[in-house]
């Protein structure tokens, strides 16, 4: 895997797009959710020493809110909520300081997901047309 992250990290410095971006953040949120934090973690920083800081800083913080849809927001949540559960490094480790500015962006994610759930497109009662019967809210 670390070729295929260091060509990532190359694409991302050669020409830097929103739509790779946001791209990359949601294969972050996935790699992160199928093998876990601490891999992720190590995966970077055997890339080029305290790297994943560099990740925190100039991608997770600044381009986290940029990504949208649903699923993908789901996916860079999940593995937001795991860098910041499961990885010793970034809960008491080299990267306890950027703990809490991944909370923060973690907390503005789920605000915006919430904001989603209130959409009536994403109600279940709005879904009484296809079933065919009414519900009332209880």
């Amino acid at each position: 895997m670390k070729p295929i992250f260091s060509l990532l990290f190359q694409r991302l410095t050669s020409s830097k797009t929103t739509k790779f971006v946001k791209s990359l953040l949601v294969f972050f949120g996935v790699y992160i959710c199928k093998l876990g934090a601490v891999n992720f973690i190590q995966l970077i920083d055997s890339i080029q020493a305290n790297m994943f800081g560099m990740v925190v800083d100039r991608l997770l913080i600044a381009e986290t809110q940029k990504v949208t849809g649903v699923k993908e927001k789901k996916f860079v949540a999940v593995g937001l909520t795991k860098l910041l559960c499961e990885a010793p490094e970034t809960v008491n480790g080299a990267y306890a300081k950027y703990w809490y500015v991944i909370s923060y962006q973690h907390q503005l994610l789920f605000c915006k997901l919430s904001a989603l759930a209130q959409d009536t497109s994403y109600n279940i009662f709005s879904l009484s047309f296809v079933i065919g019967h009414r519900f009332s809210k209880l």
